[in-house]
């Protein structure tokens, strides 16, 4: 029998524990293999550390970055694009690259939350490929 797995993806450090810690922490609790894929900040900013910390207290492993800016806060990853601005198929292929290493079961988007700037994106993203079966 394959090991439960879940992977969660959202657009910032904090919404992890704002819109899915409860069921990743409920998933590690049980023995589910847990992560997140973060879409903006890069590693060696504060955010990613807080993120870092968020992660190992739900049991959801080490970051996974797509490495693109907030929209809201260009120093989150100097020199990248906005999340907001990526172009969609670029953005949606790092997800499915963390997808495919991470864990390969049910996965749950970040779509709590008003549907502007990166998690607008983010929304597109998922339902885009989704639709496709190309996850």
């Amino acid at each position: 029998m394959t090991e439960p797995s879940l992977l969660c993806v959202h657009a910032h450090p904090d919404d992890e524990a704002l819109w899915t810690g409860g069921t990743l922490a409920r998933f590690a609790d049980a023995g589910a293999r847990t992560g997140v894929v973060t879409c903006t900040w890069t590693e060696g900013t504060r955010r990613v550390a807080e993120l870092a910390r968020s992660l190992d207290i739900l049991g959801a492993g080490e970051p996974r970055l797509l490495g693109y800016a907030d929209g809201n806060a260009g120093l989150s990853a100097p020199g990248a694009a906005r999340f907001v601005d990526a172009p969609l198929d670029e953005a949606v292929g790092r997800l499915v690259g963390h997808i495919r290493e991470a864990v390969g079961g049910a996965q749950v988007g970040g779509g709590a939350g008003a549907r502007v700037g990166d998690r607008a994106r983010l929304h597109d993203g998922a339902a885009g490929r989704g639709s496709r079966g190309d996850t």
